[in-house]
C-alpha cells in the first residue's frame, strides 16, 4: 500500500496474509513490526535497530511497554488483578546493558 501525503512524501506499508502490517517505509526510514503466534506485537525495529518492545502475561494481558532512549531503556510495567482490570502503573529507567534500574 502507499500513500502521498500533502507534502508529497510518499509512505509505503506492507501487511502479512493475516492483514497486520509488518513494513512501513517513510523516506530512508524502514520499520519492521513483529507479532508473536497469537498475533500480538511483540517488537519493532527502525533501521535495524532496537525500537520499542512488547511482553505480555501467559494470559495474554500486556504486562511492559519499553523503548531505548539516549542509550537507556524506558518502560512500563502494567499489573492486573484477577478480572484483567488495570491496577497499577510503574515506569522505570534502567542501564540495558547491565538490567539496573536507575530510576523508578
Amino acid at each position: 500500500t502507499e500513500q502521498t501525503g500533502f507534502d508529497g512524501r510518499t509512505q509505503r506499508y506492507g501487511y502479512d496474509p493475516a492483514g497486520q502490517m509488518v513494513r512501513s517505509e517513510d523516506g530512508d526510514l524502514v520499520t519492521l513490526w513483529h507479532y508473536d503466534e497469537s498475533g500480538r506485537l511483540t517488537h519493532r525495529t527502525v533501521n535495524g535497530e532496537p525500537a520499542e518492545r512488547w511482553q505480555y502475561d501467559e494470559r495474554g494481558w500486556l504486562t511492559e511497554v519499553s523503548h531505548l532512549s539516549e542509550g537507556l531503556r524506558v518502560a512500563v510495567q502494567y499489573g492486573y488483578d484477577n478480572k484483567g482490570r488495570l491496577t497499577g502503573e510503574r515506569q522505570t529507567v534502567s542501564d540495558p546493558q547491565t538490567g539496573e534500574v536507575l530510576w523508578a
